[in-house]
């Protein structure tokens, strides 16, 4: 049920945003039960909060993402330089490996990028979750 609500307010905001407020009942839920027996009042604002949070959040975690990306060349480079005997660092950290393997400071410090990348897609939901329902 809870669920539903976050769809019909998610609704009723991009709605708000498009044609106004009424924009909900006059096309999404025209003629269906839950128009009749459900009514949903949103500034026209909210629609604006959830842009924001949606596009600001995106834009994060791709940020994130390309973080990654970097940390992967620059310490599978720093690793060669370091152990030049290791004849696994290429593997160690190429693809499609998570997080790399072994206890090497270079390691660490991959791992450490990779990692806060991985929670802020972890808590993601929640937090567009709360954010929506709190705007």
């Amino acid at each position: 049920k809870m669920a539903g609500v976050v769809v019909l307010k998610g609704l009723a905001a991009f709605g708000a945003l498009i044609g106004g407020e009424n924009y909900l009942h006059s096309t999404v839920l025209a003629g269906t039960t839950i128009a009749k027996t459900t009514d949903v009042q949103l500034s026209g604002l909210f629609g604006l909060s959830a842009l924001i949070n949606v596009v600001g959040t995106g834009v994060a975690l791709t940020v994130l993402g390309f973080k990654v990306g970097k940390a992967r060349k620059l310490c599978k480079e720093e690793a060669k330089k370091k152990d030049s005997d290791d004849k696994h660092i290429e593997e160690r950290y190429s693809y499609p490996k998570l997080y790399a393997e072994g206890f090497s400071e270079t390691a660490k410090k991959f791992n450490c990028v990779q990692r806060a990348h991985q929670q802020a897609l972890e808590t993601y939901p929640q937090y567009l979750a709360c954010a929506l329902l709190g705007s």
